[in-house]
């Protein structure tokens, strides 16, 4: 398939550079993932590969019931991602 346009040589060089200018100075936004769990992540193999190569572009809060008391590796994508709270008396 043959794109036609009614731009000079000059005038394509002069937008690719302009493309790639905005693709180098381009800042992705951030997505965050919040995982609400009564103790042990669930799938968190599979979670680690979904997040592998793409540091930077996510944040992540895993927020486990207060009575779950385990500890995370060092190595986990899941490790200081804990936000605790006291149990509710209501």
């Amino acid at each position: 398939m043959r794109m036609m346009h009614n731009m000079s040589d000059e005038d394509l060089v002069k937008r690719v550079v302009e493309i790639s200018k905005m693709a180098t100075t381009y800042t992705p936004y951030k997505v965050a993932f919040m995982f609400l769990t009564p103790g042990p992540l669930p799938l968190s193999p599979l979670w680690e590969l979904f997040f592998k190569g793409h540091k930077g572009l996510f944040s992540i809060y895993v927020h486990p019931h207060p009575s779950y008391n385990d500890t995370t590796p060092h190595d986990s994508i899941f490790y200081g991602t804990r936000i605790t709270s006291q149990v509710s008396l209501i």
